[in-house]
């Protein structure tokens, strides 16, 4: 495994990437031009990631038309809680990655899970909702990301792309080749 260098691509600390000790000069001053010149194309918060033109991808939720809506009572959560529910919704509709609906006929509970760091994580009860939902045979989670990943890299994914949910390898059968592959990801 090759020993790493953190490159700095953001102004905070953490907002960085790692590239490898074992690459020659040229080859690691080629790749951290075109790592830095693309430095806009990271996101390190939902507020970094630009809205997706509807026109592009946009969610659909296919629901039975048997089903009927579910309006889960709501579960009354403390003081702290409370805070940090209104604090990352207010991040979401900031990001535009929610809108507010009014008059919904599904009505679902937000549950706040602690992370390891004390930090809460949001998530939303759809136990109800997922009832009324079929099955998508697309095989993994985060079914719309991947689909919008697929779409947006066809022409690489495969070839010197692979990409998981949000996760991408840019990948290279050699190295001189790599500042092009990634120039070309990138553009």
């Amino acid at each position: 495994v090759d020993e790493l260098d953190d490159l700095q691509i953001g102004k905070l600390p953490g907002q960085s990437t790692k590239i490898s000790r074992q690459l020659t000069p040229e080859l690691r001053q080629q790749l951290e031009a075109k790592i830095l010149k693309n430095a806009d194309l990271f996101a390190w918060s939902s507020a970094d990631m630009s809205g997706i033109d509807a026109d592009f991808i946009c969610h659909k939720l296919a629901i039975h038309k048997e089903a009927k809506p579910v309006a889960q009572r709501k579960r009354k959560v403390g003081d702290e809680k409370w805070k940090a529910i209104v604090a990352k919704t207010q991040k979401l509709l900031n990001a535009g990655f929610i809108r507010e609906v009014r008059y919904t006929t599904w009505l679902a509970n937000v549950v706040l899970v602690k992370k390891n760091s004390g930090k809460w994580r949001m998530c939303v009860d759809y136990t109800d909702m997922n009832k009324a939902c079929p099955k998508d045979l697309y095989p993994l989670p985060s079914i719309d990301r991947l689909r919008l990943m697929d779409k947006v890299f066809h022409q690489q994914i495969g070839r010197n792309m692979e990409v998981y949910v949000d996760d991408m390898v840019v990948k290279t059968t050699s190295a001189a080749d790599h500042a092009t592959d990634l120039a070309e990801v990138f553009a």
